[in-house]
């Protein structure tokens, strides 16, 4: 009897894993004809909190379809674990979606709330082998680090709104423009992007916050580790650029440096 249920958890596993991987083509799809068919606006939604434009919808769609080939590869890995992996493609697709929040965020607490979230999704699928030690060892180690880059990240974020009013990609950009920094504000914004590049390192593997990586890649099963290195890299080194390009271009002689010198130090 106790094989049969069991046998019957791990087929309605496969049975979502399927219907997760149709759910994903489907949504690529409609990316695909919004792109082909439909003039998209490039404006502001949600509050200013989600920007909408073409460029954005095919970052949307390069995130999906490697969320999908790493979905899709997984099926060797689901069907012989050890247990029914039921709650393993739940979470790799709430991963996305968060991912495609992350891509469209306009506003760094956007940014911060996406990044903080999916990396509790990654801390949930390093774990799936829980009886390795390894696993154990690397789930626990992203944990404390990833948390501690996202505080980075939001008092960064609090240091610019301080300065500027909001968080707000482009009311950060306009404050910029407009407004003739003093020396103790010139400090403050210094600090904030520094706090703010040091956050987006740890999540990009980037110098010098890599040293967590090896251990954390040897830790995590094969599926999680591709996840690691395609969709989740893909969508924050878009995320990355873009906060750059678009919130803090006024201020570029404060990070061009420091973002020179990591990735020189990645290179190495």
């Amino acid at each position: 009897m106790e094989i049969a249920r069991g046998t019957d958890r791990k087929l309605l596993a496969i049975a979502c894993w399927r219907f997760t991987c149709r759910t994903l083509l489907l949504v690529g799809v409609v990316y695909v004809a919004q792109l082909l068919f439909v003039n998209i606006p490039a404006l502001p939604t949600l509050g200013g909190y989600l920007f909408i434009a073409p460029g954005l919808t095919f970052s949307k769609l390069l995130v999906l379809a490697t969320s999908l080939l790493v979905l899709h590869a997984s099926e060797k890995y689901i069907r012989e674990h050890t247990r029914p992996l039921l709650e393993y493609p739940i979470i790799v697709v709430i991963g996305v979606l968060l991912l495609l929040v992350l891509v469209a965020s306009n506003n760094l607490m956007t940014v911060f709330f996406s990044l903080a979230g999916f990396s509790l999704s990654l801390y949930i699928l390093i774990l799936f082998d829980v009886t390795d030690r390894a696993s154990r060892e690397a789930a626990l180690k992203y944990f404390y680090l990833s948390a501690m880059s996202s505080g980075l990240l939001l008092v960064g974020t609090f240091l610019i709104y301080s300065v500027v009013g909001s968080a707000n990609y482009f009311l950060i950009d306009t404050f910029f423009f407009t407004q003739d920094l003093d020396y103790d504000t010139k400090s403050t914004v210094c600090a904030a992007v520094v706090f703010i590049l040091f956050g987006f390192f740890f999540k990009l593997s980037a110098f010098p916050g890599h040293m967590w990586a090896p251990e954390v890649y040897e830790g995590s099963p094969n599926p999680v580790l591709a996840f690691f290195v395609l969709p989740v890299k893909v969508a924050i080194f878009l995320t990355f650029v873009r906060v750059l390009n678009t919130a803090l271009t006024e201020i570029s002689q404060f990070w061009m440096p420091l973002v020179a010198l990591a990735a020189v130090g990645s290179l190495l």
